[in-house]
């Protein structure tokens, strides 16, 4: 059959060369597709031949017809791991192009993210822009009947190629302008209702994409239309709908970044506390994974907001959400210190010293897993201070002693030494004033520190 012919695994690797082992997953050390097809030329044929009869059977757009090609998959996977960005001197790939554009109306969500994949790797670079401006042309500019999957299909496909075509050299602006001018008048697609969460979510990846050159009414109308989305009544059980929350808080939140708007920022952390779950853990997610706020205005509100909102995330938060949520507080409290100082960043207070014993209390109950438990040992280290309520740092110190055996998992013992790193300090200065609750642990701490100083200096 051809899925056995289209080699899987290992043979495939073999065939396009090994992908790096790194952590990026280029596929610029693969093949590219004419050195491909010159190493295996009884292959073009045959594959043009399976996408052309794919293409076919998807009939009209209004048709609504569904034919399976099960071997169709393997066909756009093995053309999407082909090197992308290639010039083609014969024009030899220039058939390739027409089926998969028009597989972007594939029934099969997977057949369209693979077929725009295998566009840009068929695509030579110097067709990228015409290509673009012919598939933003193709959107529809007003409400008119139109192919759902089609119009997913081709914003995945316009994502995929402005990806490449954005970190090209010598982009012609006029050009990209007259991109944005296309795609800014279907603004519609996003603010119509009833929308379609898939389609709105591939559109804002494009819109991320194309920011910078957007014009700012443009930006304000789609902000005003997301954040009215994001605080409106939602169906969660919707197809889509999670993924869409999570590409508009981060469209939103580098938006604000990009702006160096911290109002917009405040405007969009308020869901944090009132949003909807899935635009919570977006936000939460967000704060930890790029960190883009750093050194930035917009770092004191997520400070604030986190600090502000961690009683009621400790009271009746999800693992998943939990484990985020710290995950993003001990990264923006600890962001730009060296050595971090907490009492400088926390001033302790009433409604501290109660999170510090929810904290506790969760971390005694050993539930969730041990990144969870990792986390709230860091979280407990920021919010302990040089105070006279020596019992909560004694109940910590208990926990560091229980968790950094070799019993453990190295996942828990790597969070204890980074809960102590940032905790230690004052266990140091109450150490130095004889009155330390576990003087033992003031050793470990300034191992740590030495450690963690000496890894920064082996790895520049």
């Amino acid at each position: 059959s051809v899925s056995v012919f289209v080699p899987p695994g290992s043979l495939c690797s073999r065939m396009l060369g090994q992908r790096p082992s790194g952590g990026d997953g280029s596929v610029r050390h693969t093949m590219s597709p004419p050195a491909f097809f010159t190493n295996y030329p009884a292959l073009q044929a045959f594959l043009l031949g399976q996408l052309e009869g794919a293409a076919e059977s998807l009939g009209s757009p209004g048709e609504g017809r569904l034919h399976l090609h099960p071997s169709l998959h393997s066909v756009l996977a093995l053309l999407a791991k082909l090197q992308p960005g290639v010039h083609d001197e014969t024009g030899s790939l220039s058939t390739f192009q027409a089926p998969l554009l028009q597989l972007a109306a594939s029934p099969v969500y997977a057949m369209r993210e693979m077929a725009s994949k295998a566009l840009l790797a068929m695509t030579p670079p110097s067709e990228y822009m015409s290509t673009l401006l012919q598939l933003a042309g193709e959107l529809p500019e007003t409400r008119v009947p139109f192919c759902h999957n089609r119009l997913h299909g081709q914003l995945l496909q316009i994502r995929a190629l402005l990806g490449r075509t954005l970190g090209t050299d010598g982009l012609a602006v006029d050009t990209v302008n007259v991109l944005v001018e296309k795609f800014e008048s279907r603004l519609w697609l996003i603010t119509s209702t009833p929308k379609c969460p898939l389609i709105g979510s591939a559109y804002l990846c494009v819109a991320a994409q194309l920011a910078r050159f957007c014009t700012r009414s443009f930006l304000d109308q789609l902000h005003t239309s997301l954040m009215m989305e994001l605080h409106g009544p939602r169906n969660r059980l919707q197809v889509g709908l999670a993924v869409f929350s999570q590409n508009a808080v981060r469209f939103l939140c580098d938006e604000a970044v990009r702006a160096g708007d911290p109002e917009m920022g405040e405007q969009v952390w308020r869901l944090l506390s009132v949003g909807d779950p899935d635009v919570q853990l977006a936000l939460v997610r967000w704060a930890g994974d790029g960190q883009s706020w750093k050194d930035t205005d917009l770092q004191p509100v997520l400070d604030k907001a986190l600090r502000d909102n961690l009683k009621a995330l400790l009271e009746r938060g999800s693992v998943e959400y939990r484990r985020a949520y710290l995950e993003a507080f001990v990264a923006v409290v600890t962001t730009g210190a060296d050595s971090p100082d907490p009492q400088a960043a926390l001033p302790p207070g009433p409604t501290q010293w109660i999170c510090t014993e929810l904290l506790l209390d969760l971390l005694e109950s050993r539930s969730g897993g041990p990144e969870l438990l990792s986390q709230l040992l860091c979280a407990v280290g920021l919010l302990l201070s040089d105070s006279p309520a020596d019992s909560l740092t004694e109940r910590w110190c208990g926990l560091l002693e229980t968790h950094r055996t070799p019993e453990t998992s190295d996942s828990l013992r790597l969070g204890c030494a980074k809960a102590l790193r940032l905790g230690g300090a004052p266990l140091v200065r109450r150490a130095l004033a004889g009155r330390a609750p576990c003087p033992a642990l003031c050793a470990r701490y300034c191992c740590c520190q030495c450690l963690y100083r000496w890894r920064n200096r082996a790895t520049l």
